[in-house]
């Protein structure tokens, strides 16, 4: 039985036991079908699954306000739609731009970081930079700042994205932008 089921088949009352409390009618008791022990497990598992769903929903609102606020690329979209559990086309950041947003989205949602090695599940290609996420991130916040506010050009970062990817593709080159997968 779920939680929900559980409170629907508590069985309670409300009366205004004089012999315990003042005949005001401020003060009612409630008595439940359980054992306090239990009564207290099932309200403490309840205000847990509260918490959560208002934790869910404030992370969907973020995302929500993310998007809206036009910060977003594909790759960047392809992250935020993975981590919400939602069909995600798997695009992943072909240079330092795309890379910057979806790093400026991880700084709003830190909870994702750790989890950004699920994204090799779409492609050889995000394995291979999600090896290398951390080594990137940091090359780019120290070359450029992941917001751009230390420069304008980031050839060191291009440089090692673009060996990653070469890597992942056996190739030594890298199909033009809107070629094959991963357009973002």
């Amino acid at each position: 039985m779920d939680l929900i089921e559980r409170l629907r088949a508590v069985k309670w009352e409300v009366t205004d036991d004089a012999e315990r409390m003042p005949s005001d009618p401020a003060h009612e008791c409630v008595f439940v079908d359980m054992r306090p022990a239990d009564f207290r497990a099932l309200l403490r598992e309840s205000a847990a699954a509260l918490e959560a769903a208002r934790e869910d929903a404030s992370t969907e609102r973020r995302a929500l306000l993310w998007l809206a606020g036009g910060d977003s690329g594909a790759s960047s979209k392809a992250i935020c739609h993975h981590m919400l559990g939602m069909k995600s086309d798997g695009s992943f950041p072909w240079d330092p731009s795309d890379l910057g947003r979806c790093l400026r989205l991880l700084e709003l949602f830190p909870e994702w970081k750790p989890r950004i090695g699920e994204m090799a599940r779409y492609s050889y290609i995000w394995s291979a930079l999600a090896t290398r996420w951390d080594e990137l991130a940091a090359m780019m916040a120290d070359e450029v700042g992941i917001d751009w506010s230390k420069g304008k050009r980031a050839p060191r970062t291009y440089d090692a994205m673009k060996d990653a990817i070469d890597q992942a593709r056996g190739k030594g080159i890298v199909p033009e932008q809107g070629e094959g997968e991963g357009q973002a």
